[in-house]
């Protein structure tokens, strides 16, 4: 039976607007068959309730012994016992529901002694058991919450197994938190699911951990595309994308947006139409007073809410983002304990986010902007509501082509941050990088050619092992004001070969526009840009990458150089992010061949290791003349392992990879990590002097890295294939 064809129980959706959570349905699934603990860290309104109603549902329709039961905390300051005793209510109504296979139980709001007469006679000492605890007249609160909560646990002891879905878990009430609930379901094998805000305080010890993202813009779109669908109205490809972007990923906002439009009978098939809609909801409609609740549950004050409206107006308008939280407790004016909690929940909600001791107001909602600023404006303005709504409605519809404009431009962004990201220390053919060099030998040439002299190209440029990127916004705000934040960035690394981590580098990117080739004159400007997020910043060692479409002209190349920079076009960075993701252009026809051996540290280890390396060169026929030079330099490499390590196991790893135009050896060691500089030329030491010298003359790639309490050296030969 696929899924399609369940019954919806607890879903509130149908299964065609479960969009982009393929993926997460499966995973939970399993995990619920498999037992154990899952932890849930969503992001505010991406969806987790409806994932996990479709899990309930799907386990009502397809298992016979996993009983599924669904539970959703409310309001923190709900009180503690009724959350308990409501608790043992809907997981016992949701039991008898499974095993009667009767889904109508589940909504039909049945009492204790109801649920006793439709229990299936078996059940029926644990039903009694279950409706005890409800009417129980235990004094100590904390010991009865403890004991509802334990139902799971007795349920267990009776040979049921319960998969039990918690929803909301940041709203569990402080008597009886959300450590406590993970740690008391821990103690049996029943799976279990904590589904909780992913900036909520929670100790996850032990358990599973899955992340919720908000959907892409892509699966956002659909699902808008489905949900107007659902009510019956129409959607224009192009207000799709616009709603798409304008939620940002907060469903709750999109759906909010789509069943108003139904309720209107209004058709979403142009911009007007759609911030028609989009102004009502944030003036006093579903979007409006959805706010208005998470800041009533965030701050009961009517007095502090009003303030926390004018610090938010303030600090949208101000350029610094983030203030001292003594200034915000000082405008709030609540006592430590309650501004304390006010700011947690608005933490846990992504309305701000807190660091350290200083507060930054979250800009990227869209919708809560909007509906605080008109808030903010019919408060402590003068202005009519008729008259701030036909301004927001007019603004939004001259708006929202250059909204769309932006993020199209956004969009088509290369990605520097991740193609960074992916340089992993590997070395790269320099024509990938160096925009002349490119010119000069590949432009006009055709793809499949360029692909494979590339592939032969024998000149390699080492890229830095990255260990941190970010948008370069992260690091100098001002770069902001001149260029989308998608295409700039910083990655932040070492340089191949550095292996006492010595000299930490940067490289500083962005990617400009231009029609033709880029003047020195832009290249300049930039340069001077990306210099001073170096400054700012305090890189002591950088270097300035630029990436412009149609590459960049002679002397702009020149001025790039000299100012310690690389230029490259879009064509390149396109072949690089390929090259990085599969190493090679070419695939070759005959498969590589693996060899693994551990050899110890003695005397002659370098022998042992010469002598496998023959072997593998006889039955790969590789040319003499190569394995005379492969095999000096495995010796000098075992030597170098052997004397400078200090290694505690004493011990050399090989692997050797063959393949039929090329043979790569890596040699790795626990022990003291290798420094280029202890192993220096010194007169008196003869051939070992040479050390990594002598490996990069006699091989044509040799790259040096640290492992974790080690070094491994790589190295590579090429030759004609036999």
């Amino acid at each position: 039976m696929s899924l399609i064809q369940y019954k919806r129980i607890l879903a509130r959706r149908r299964r065609e607007e479960m969009i982009g959570r393929t993926g997460e349905t499966e995973a939970l699934l399993s995990h619920t068959r498999k037992g154990g603990g899952l932890v849930i860290a969503a992001a505010p309104r991406v969806g987790v309730s409806e994932l996990l109603l479709e899990v309930y549902d799907t386990l009502f329709a397809t298992e016979s012994v996993i009983v599924p039961a669904y539970f959703a905390f409310q309001s923190a300051d709900a009180p503690a016992r009724e959350t308990a005793r409501r608790f043992v209510l809907d997981v016992l109504t949701q039991f008898v529901a499974f095993r009667r296979n009767d889904p109508l139980v589940v909504h039909m709001s049945p009492g204790t002694e109801e649920l006793a007469r439709l229990a299936l006679p078996q059940d029926d000492r644990f039903v009694q058991e279950a409706a005890a605890l409800i009417a129980s007249d235990e004094q100590d609160e904390l010991t009865y919450v403890r004991s509802c909560f334990s139902l799971p646990l007795r349920a267990a002891a009776k040979g049921y197994r319960l998969a039990v879905l918690l929803d909301d878990v940041h709203n569990a009430p402080a008597l009886f938190g959300r450590s406590e609930i993970a740690e008391l379901f821990g103690r049996g094998e029943s799976p279990f699911v904590l589904a909780l805000r992913r900036r909520s305080p929670f100790n996850a010890v032990g358990l599973q951990r899955m992340s919720l993202l908000p959907l892409s813009f892509e699966d956002s779109g659909r699902l808008a595309q489905v949900s107007a669908e659902r009510v019956g109205i129409e959607m224009s490809d192009a207000v799709r994308d616009l709603a798409a972007l304008r939620c940002d990923g907060d469903l709750r906002v999109l759906q909010e947006i789509v069943d108003a439009a139904a309720l209107r009978s209004q058709s979403l098939d142009s911009f007007r139409a759609f911030e028609t809609v989009y102004t009502e909801t944030i003036f006093g409609g579903s979007v409006s007073r959805m706010f208005d609740d998470l800041f009533i549950d965030a701050c009961p004050s009517a007095s502090a809410r009003q303030q926390l409206v004018l610090l938010f107006a303030d600090s949208l308008a101000a350029d610094r983002r983030d203030v001292p939280v003594e200034a915000w407790q000082k405008r709030i004016g609540l006592p430590e304990s309650e501004f304390e909690y006010v700011l947690q929940r608005l933490n846990i909600e992504e309305f701000v986010r807190v660091s350290g001791n200083r507060v930054e107001v979250m800009r990227e909602n869209r919708a809560l902007r909007d509906h605080l600023s008109v808030k903010h404006r019919l408060e402590t303005g003068s202005e009519t509501r008729a008259a701030v709504f036909a301004d927001v409605l007019s603004a939004g519809i001259k708006s929202a082509p250059n909204e769309m404009a932006d993020h199209y431009r956004r969009s088509s962004a290369i990605g520097l941050r991740e193609v960074m990201g992916n340089f992993d220390g590997k070395s790269v053919p320099a024509p990938l990088l160096f925009y002349g060099m490119f010119r000069d030998q590949f432009k006009g040439m055709p793809a499949d050619e360029l692909r494979v002299q590339l592939s032969e190209w024998t000149d390699l440029y080492p890229l830095p092992q990255i260990v941190f990127s970010a948008h370069t916004d992260a690091f100098y705000r001002a770069i902001g004001l001149t260029s989308y934040r998608e295409r700039s960035a910083v990655a932040i690394g070492f340089e191949q070969g550095d292996l006492g981590g010595e000299n930490r580098t940067a490289w500083i990117a962005a990617e400009i526009d231009s029609k033709l080739e880029a003047s020195e004159k832009v290249a300049e400007s930039w340069c001077d840009r990306l210099e001073m997020a170096a400054a700012v910043s305090g890189f002591l060692q950088y270097k300035l990458w630029l990436v412009a479409p149609e590459g960049f002209s002679a002397e702009a190349l020149d001025l790039i150089a000299r100012r310690n920079g690389i230029g490259t076009s879009r064509r390149q960075v396109e072949l690089l992010t390929e090259y990085l993701a599969k190493g090679t252009f070419v695939e070759h026809t005959q498969p590589a061949e693996e060899y693994e051996i551990i050899i110890p540290m003695t005397d002659d280890a370098e022998m042992v290791a010469a002598h496998t390396l023959e072997d593998i060169a006889r039955r790969h026929n590789i040319p003499t003349k190569e394995v005379n030079r492969i095999k000096t330099a495995l010796v000098e490499a075992c030597i170098n392992a052997s004397e400078h390590s200090k290694s505690p196991d004493r011990r050399i790893h090989q692997k050797f990879t063959v393949g039929s135009d090329r043979i790569s050896i890596t040699i790795s060691n626990r022990g003291l990590r290798l420094v280029e500089k202890s192993v220096a030329v010194e007169p008196n030491e003869g051939r070992r002097g040479w050390g990594l010298k002598l490996m990069r003359q006699l091989m044509d790639d040799v790259r040096i890295e640290h492992v974790d309490d080690g070094t491994r050296i790589s190295m590579t030969k090429y030759f004609e294939a036999a």
